[in-house]
């Protein structure tokens, strides 16, 4: 689940001389300021007191779970449950206590928040035979890359995006 927060200025991440964090135990398990890049007429944030936007990553999932496929498929099922509201609660919870200590105040400076949850999720290759994940691409068996056989033209059907690619 991808996440953004515009912030009405990034003061506070100056103040505690961080651009990121990592943060187990949170829904969201990493908060970074966005990756600065401009853009013809468009131009990052130069300045502290300028808006910004926060990233915040989460990889719901039953991690009790013996089955890989099944952490996958609770996690799924925990993104389609679960309301906004207890997203935006939890952002402001997390962001509260990583930043205020650097003057940050989640209801003067969250201007907007936006939540990107893909139950589908990223493709992923996968193994039935022995429950395993193919985090490492590189050492799956060639025959086991599904992501190979995937991308194939099969007359005028193409299959794109990470269906077809090493996520």
């Amino acid at each position: 689940m991808y996440t953004n927060v515009l912030i009405k200025k990034w003061q506070s991440f100056v103040n505690l001389g961080i651009r990121r964090a990592e943060m187990p135990g949170f829904l969201h398990h990493n908060v970074r300021l966005d990756f600065p890049v401009s853009i013809g007429k468009y131009q990052f944030s130069k300045n502290p007191s300028d808006p910004v936007v926060i990233h915040m990553q989460s990889v719901p999932g039953d991690y009790g779970n013996p089955s890989a496929r099944e952490q996958f498929i609770a996690g799924q099922r925990k993104l389609l449950a679960t309301p906004f509201s207890e997203f935006e609660r939890s952002i402001r919870n997390q962001l509260t206590r990583l930043l205020s200590k650097g003057g940050f105040d989640a209801s003067e400076d969250i201007l907007g928040i936006t939540v990107n949850r893909w139950p589908h999720g990223y493709a992923y290759g996968y193994d039935p035979e022995t429950d395993q994940v193919a985090f490492d691409m590189d050492s799956w068996p060639p025959e086991k890359q599904h992501w190979v056989n995937a991308r194939k033209r099969f007359g005028n059907i193409s299959i794109a995006s990470t269906d077809s690619e090493r996520s």
